[in-house]
């Protein structure tokens, strides 16, 4: 593993712990043009800003004191959809829908400089019955808890092929968050 240092040109997926604020500024780049993107969370916002490719950790930040690493996701919980968001962090562990199917995906943070922009963003999602990996845009994504999903699981049940009515049953009956996401109706 190398270090990063205060002198490196900044890279995409690394955060900064600014010490003497006690704040962090995450680096990413935009999931649908590809720019250089800082983020920071100040109180009830998220700031999302495009920076020079050019910039060094230390051009942003020659009064504070730093440490540098890398990162795989923001811990920022959002619910979809939000037309609002910049940053959505998708978790390997939660179940998502495009109102068709169930579909699951690898851990990942997905960030834009303009929230709109999330209507093209692509994700490469599996559907969790077939097993099939598809393409999905973010704009069509719903979360566990959302009304699309309840009207997708629904579906699923009442009208699904042989194979998603079966794997319906058991998931109903074994898994807790999908039988209560179901029962909210």
């Amino acid at each position: 593993m190398s270090t990063i240092n205060a002198t490196d040109r900044i890279q995409s997926d690394t955060r900064v712990h600014i010490f003497n604020g006690n704040w962090t500024r995450y680096f990413m780049r935009d999931a649908v043009t590809k720019t250089l993107l800082s983020i920071t969370y100040p109180p009830n916002q998220t700031l999302v800003e495009e920076i020079d490719e050019h910039w060094t950790y230390q051009d942003l930040h020659q009064r504070d004191n730093i440490s540098i690493s890398k990162i795989k996701t923001i811990d920022r919980v959002t619910l979809l959809p939000n037309p609002d968001a910049q940053v959505i962090t998708l978790s390997s562990n939660k179940l998502y829908t495009d109102g068709h199917r169930i579909l699951t995906t690898h851990s990942a943070t997905y960030a834009v400089a303009q929230a709109d922009t999330f209507k093209q963003c692509p994700v490469m999602m599996t559907d969790d019955i077939t097993q099939q990996l598809i393409e999905v845009k973010m704009s069509h994504l719903h979360s566990m808890d959302s009304e699309m999903m309840r009207k997708t699981l629904h579906n699923l049940v009442a009208y699904g092929t042989h194979q998603e009515k079966l794997y319906m049953r058991v998931s109903l009956r074994y898994n807790k968050a999908m039988r209560a996401t179901y029962q909210r109706e």
